[in-house]
């Protein structure tokens, strides 16, 4: 967990002072944490993607169209359960995701850039 914020923190501030020129060294990096990470992971991920955007607007549409299908897979892979009365952690977890996805599409819209 600590090192997982560590590392978001880090990229959140490398978009800050870097820009569209951190795009080419995050591709592995993102593709790795939408297959292979924890729902927690990928809604942080969703959410420094969202930070993205917003910072370099439409110089991230080509990585995005790329990784488009992986992203929205993943997302919707992990629709909340509803039905479920009192929420598990994992649901708790799934429930994030989702938001952060939302989130991330509202970047999206906003910086028009569907």
């Amino acid at each position: 967990d600590m090192m997982r914020e560590k590392v978001f923190y880090f990229l959140n501030r490398a978009v800050d002072s870097m820009g569209a020129d951190l795009i080419p060294f995050i591709h592995d990096f993102t593709t790795q944490i939408l297959v292979t990470g924890s729902p927690k992971d990928v809604a942080e991920l969703l959410t420094f993607l969202g930070h993205m955007v917003v910072k370099v607007k439409a110089a991230a549409r080509p990585f995005l169209e790329k990784l488009g299908g992986v992203i929205a897979e993943r997302a919707l892979a992990n629709r909340p359960d509803l039905s479920v009365t009192i929420p598990s952690e994992e649901s708790r977890e799934q429930h994030d995701v989702f938001k952060a996805f939302f989130s991330f599409v509202n970047s999206i819209i906003l910086q028009d850039m569907p």
